[in-house]
C-alpha cells in the first residue's frame, strides 16, 4: 500500500472567534431531493449499526439510510481498506424528529 503525503500551501487558521452554540443547533437544510438507500446493502464492506436507534432517541429508525451519492462514496472509501476491515456505520441521514430530539439528548 502506497501511502501519498499532501503538503498544503497555507496552515490551516487558527480561529479566535468564540463558538456559536445557537447557530450551530440552527442549520439551514436546503432539500437536494436526493433518493435515500438502505446503508446496510454493502455488508462484506460497510456495517450500519443504527445506535441511536438502539438508544431510543425518537425519529430514528432501525435501518441506517444515506443520500444515494454520500453512499457511493462510502464504498469507495471502505474498498480502499485493507483486508478484513470495515466501515461502520452509526448514523447518515437523520430526520427532523430525530435532529430536534438530539437537542434534547
Amino acid at each position: 500500500m502506497t501511502i501519498k503525503l499532501i503538503q498544503f500551501e497555507k496552515p490551516i487558521p487558527i480561529v479566535t472567534d468564540s463558538w456559536d452554540w445557537q447557530r450551530a443547533h440552527q442549520p439551514k437544510i436546503i432539500e437536494c431531493h436526493e433518493p435515500l438507500v438502505n446503508a446496510g446493502f454493502c455488508p462484506e464492506r460497510i456495517v450500519a449499526s443504527p445506535e441511536y436507534f438502539n438508544q431510543g432517541i425518537g425519529g430514528t429508525t432501525a435501518t441506517t439510510y444515506s443520500r444515494r451519492n454520500v453512499y457511493r462514496r462510502l464504498v469507495l472509501a471502505a474498498n480502499q481498506l485493507p483486508v478484513g476491515y470495515k466501515l461502520v456505520l452509526l448514523d447518515a441521514w437523520r430526520s427532523n424528529e430525530a435532529r430536534r430530539n438530539y437537542l434534547n439528548y
